[in-house]
């Protein structure tokens, strides 16, 4: 039957015949079987008619034409019909638990993914990874089960890297970016997915509370420094014997610098461990930027100055840290033993 299917349809018709005989196979695979050996031959079905419409839709829509313009309609209702079926058939096969039922999902993600990158592209992708992300997170609540909370994991990942690849490289905090618009959708969506994630996900909020504010962070230090480009509107000359790229990066250094004096503040008073390791590892960052990048790119008089501010900040934060520090944890052998 499939051979003559095959030789008799062309298209978008061999994916969806394919990809709804998995799904009946999958529902015949819900009735009680009285032998091993059916239930083995019907799992082969689903993995077999997967098999073909995942072929078909790579054939539809192979590799090479992701991150170009979106193809037409023919490949992405292939892709989409891929999709559709593994997640039908892992839904309606049994036990989610399942080592094969998990494998069945997860070439349907897959296809989820590719479906995404291949219809949409620049913030428009990022933003999509970025709700499917949080659409799993939602689904790993109720469902208890920790397929979909790795699944969530993998989604942010894509979100995070074609963000940090495409729309705001690390370069960025070096020569600016080319579209402050696309950047700031990709940025915003990645730290509001984070921040709905965290609202499910108790064991993951510190990293990921830390992950949405380290997204916006980002976006204005490439803000800052696009504003002082010199090919900016509006920026031109020099400030004293600075230029204007150099008075992006100081305005960065000092950014930097007050974010993480704040949030080492914020930290102490709120007690939260998170938000002051995350203060900590922020101006430890601004004074490796000082030190390496600024102390070989700056002129001499802003030198001085970049060190005099960061150092009155350092200082100031040590003394916040010296009056608001958590006490240390009493000893316990002090401590009488019927208060251990």
């Amino acid at each position: 039957a499939d051979v003559a299917f095959g030789l008799s349809a062309s298209g978008i018709t061999l994916a969806i015949g394919w990809g709804a005989t998995a799904v009946a196979f999958a529902a015949l695979h819900r009735r009680a079987f009285s032998r091993d050996g059916d239930e083995l031959l019907v799992r082969l079905g689903i993995g077999a008619h997967i098999a073909l419409a995942l072929a078909r839709a790579l054939i539809d829509a192979p590799p090479s034409a992701l991150g170009h313009s979106p193809t037409d309609l023919v490949s992405t209702l292939s892709v989409a019909v891929l999709a559709a079926s593994c997640l039908a058939s892992g839904y309606l096969a049994g036990p989610r638990t399942a080592v094969w039922v998990r494998a069945v999902n997860a070439v349907g993600l897959a296809a989820v993914a590719y479906l995404t990158a291949q219809a949409l592209t620049g913030a428009g992708e990022v933003t999509a990874f970025a709700l499917e992300a949080a659409a799993l997170a939602r689904i790993a609540r109720h469902s208890g089960d920790g397929f979909p909370r790795v699944a969530m994991l993998v989604f942010l990942g894509l979100a995070a890297l074609h963000t940090l690849a495409i729309e705001a490289p690390p370069s960025a905090l070096l020569t600016g970016i080319d579209s402050l618009p696309q950047t700031g959708v990709a940025l915003g969506a990645l730290a509001l997915a984070q921040l709905l994630i965290a609202r499910t996900d108790r064991q993951l909020r510190p990293l990921l509370v830390t992950g949405s504010a380290a997204a916006l962070l980002y976006l204005a230090s490439a803000a800052i420094i696009t504003a002082f480009q010199p090919s900016s509107a509006g920026v031109a000359g020099t400030l004293l014997d600075l230029s204007a790229r150099q008075e992006g990066q100081v305005l960065l250094s000092a950014c930097w610098s007050v974010v993480g004096l704040v949030g080492l503040v914020a930290g102490l008073r709120g007690n939260s461990l998170a938000i002051r390791n995350a203060s900590l590892g922020l101006l430890l960052l601004t004074v490796m930027k000082v030190f390496l990048y600024d102390l070989s790119t700056l002129t001499s008089l802003y030198r001085v100055a970049s060190f005099i501010a960061l150092g009155l900040l350092l200082l100031a934060g040590a003394f916040a840290y010296q009056r608001l520090r958590p006490p240390a944890a009493p000893d316990m052998r002090t401590v009488d033993r019927t208060l251990r």
